[in-house]
């Protein structure tokens, strides 16, 4: 007696655009020197990994720019799930460990008195003491009222 087995059906992969000029600020919201000024910033170039630093940054800033879940953003760039979610967080990790070359806060009371007020008389936001600004110009800048 033979039983017949339920063949699977054929798995077909989608093509995957990945980033490229056209939809580079679509879907980073950089252009593309900026996502290289970014990628030399933070990230090391390094043969051990197997995405070149500026893909990883590629996959960060689609993440930030719209977060979700990192299956879309997998399907945006073009790698897996597991490498979108390992990279988010490897490039997080660069990112903060050299914030404090990039974010700045007033550090005294006194300070954090007068950047209140400005902030307060210039935009009416009370109890601000500054901002994070990634879309200036394409860099990442903290401001404070001045």
């Amino acid at each position: 007696m033979t039983e017949l087995m339920p063949i699977r059906q054929r798995k077909i992969y989608s093509v995957r655009s990945g980033i490229n000029e056209r939809n580079c600020e679509e879907l980073l919201r950089f252009n593309s020197e900026s996502v290289d000024f970014l990628a030399a910033q933070f990230l090391e170039e390094s043969n051990t990994r197997l995405l070149s630093r500026r893909e990883q940054m590629e996959i960060f800033l689609r993440f930030v720019g719209d977060p979700g879940f990192q299956s879309g953003v997998a399907q945006d760039v073009g790698v897996h799930r597991t490498t979108a979610n390992k990279t988010v967080r490897y490039v997080m990790s660069r990112v903060v460990e050299q914030s404090h070359n990039w974010i700045r806060f007033p550090t005294t009371a006194e300070y954090m008195t007068e950047a209140k007020y400005l902030w307060q008389r210039h935009f009416r936001l009370a109890s601000v003491i500054g901002a994070l600004d990634w879309c200036n110009q394409g860099h990442p800048q903290a401001w404070a009222a001045r």
